[in-house]
């Protein structure tokens, strides 16, 4: 299959789609300053649209760090693709699902695993050490609040999730991902809870994550496209922006004029 640059863009942040950490920002949000790294050489934005591209993540941050809920972000019309993009690679739900399921539950269950997985990522930084390259070893019972994690435990299909690692078979039934969807809803209502009660960025241990994380942190990457060929979905012509905050992977489209998300990535395995 030939991989248009919008495809090859979302495949790039969509790298650490695993069943072990979904992609999924995290955002650390308490950074003194929103300090985004230089853009690169080879292509950039105008200086106008730089400050459009910095308000934008400044917006983007606050609404974060106020909600913490990225439902509505993730619900925006330039997100979709990625979203889909994201079902056909999963490894959680079978592809069967595609004509049995409507597109929106398909992405509904992506968006309640990222928001589950962002908040769980919000308390692991709270709570571990990732210094030493730890996050990828985790045990999940490491990765929730006693709580959260039985509550999330007791549902037998999200269990056999945690373990399609170890050869299960993906969700092929809609009722099944319609069970799960929900426990994840519910999963990250209990952990939104819990993070309001013990906020993590107040911790010493996010703190000094943090400290570890932003120097690691890359150049801004710009790509435009040429041909509808190249841009499907979006129009010929749009820019893409990759921005890198503390263990975020934003990528963002400005197509028509607009400026949207288009993925949501951890960095989680540059480090």
């Amino acid at each position: 299959m030939k991989i248009n640059l919008v495809t090859g863009l979302i495949h790039r942040s969509l790298t650490l789609l695993t069943t072990k950490r979904v992609v999924v920002l995290l955002l650390l949000l308490l950074v003194p300053s929103l300090r985004l790294a230089a853009q690169t050489a080879d292509e950039k934005l105008s200086p106008a649209d730089e400050q459009e591209v910095r308000r934008f993540v400044k917006s983007f941050s606050d609404q974060i760090l106020r909600t913490r809920d990225l439902s509505p972000l993730l619900q925006m019309p330039s997100a979709r693709p990625a979203l889909d993009v994201a079902f056909a690679d999963s490894d959680l739900l079978a592809q069967e699902l595609r004509p049995k399921m409507k597109p929106q539950e398909l992405r509904r269950f992506q968006i309640a695993l990222i928001n589950l997985s962002f908040l769980s990522s919000l308390y692991v930084y709270g709570n571990v050490d990732i210094t030493n390259g730890s996050f990828q070893r985790l045990d999940y019972r490491q990765q929730y609040p006693a709580a959260v994690y039985r509550y999330l435990k007791q549902n037998p299909n999200v269990s056999n999730m945690w373990t399609i690692e170890s050869g299960a078979d993906p969700i092929s039934d809609p009722v099944k991902v319609r069970g799960v969807t929900a426990t994840f809803e519910r999963g990250a209502t209990m952990l939104r809870g819990y993070l309001r009660a013990h906020p993590p960025e107040r911790s010493p241990m996010y703190q000094k994550n943090l400290a570890w994380v932003m120097p690691r942190l890359k150049e801004m990457r710009v790509e435009t496209c040429t041909t509808i060929e190249k841009c499907a979905p979006y129009p010929a012509h749009s820019q893409f922006v990759t921005v890198q905050l503390p263990v975020l992977q934003l990528s963002l489209v400005k197509s028509n004029g607009k400026l949207g998300i288009m993925t949501i990535g951890i960095l989680e395995d540059s480090w």
